[in-house]
């Protein structure tokens, strides 16, 4: 809790554990939570990540899958749709090796995050599936053409 001054006190959650998009805010490991829950997926991070000229974060994914799975996009995008609402899906998947985490067993969402979404490995949600990341894809967000 934080004083606001006046005797009013707001709620503060940990930095990175929410992010805001779409007006609502996303609890990051409720969407973990779902995508934890795919058969493929071995581990996740989630995190919010800016989009130019969009209002709040859209919601990123670096997951690591199995050994031996194959990244499906379209299985991924129907699983997390019918356990998430759609402003908590997020926009962005990236493939990653390992989940780094800190000597507290905490995973580095800083790292991940700074790295952004223009990175290798990443695939977008577009049509009720992930496909490869393409560099119009934030503009397209931002200007509406994508839904989600």
């Amino acid at each position: 809790m934080r004083a606001q001054g006046f005797k009013h006190v707001a709620f503060v959650d940990r930095l990175g554990d929410t992010f805001r998009w779409k007006g609502e805010n996303v609890a990051t490991t409720e969407v973990e939570a779902a995508v934890d829950e795919h058969p493929d997926v071995d581990q996740s991070v989630v995190y919010g990540v800016g989009l130019p000229g969009a209002d709040g974060k859209a919601g990123m994914a670096a997951v690591k899958l199995h050994d031996g799975a194959e990244f499906d996009g379209a299985a991924l995008a129907k699983h997390l749709s019918g356990r998430l609402p759609g402003y908590a899906v997020p926009l962005f998947v990236r493939l990653i090796g390992e989940v780094e985490q800190t000597s507290t067993f905490k995973s580095r969402k800083v790292d991940l995050r700074a790295e952004g979404y223009d990175a290798e490995g990443v695939h977008v949600l577009r049509d009720g599936e992930y496909v490869p990341f393409y560099a119009d894809y934030p503009a397209e967000v931002a200007a509406g053409r994508i839904r989600t």
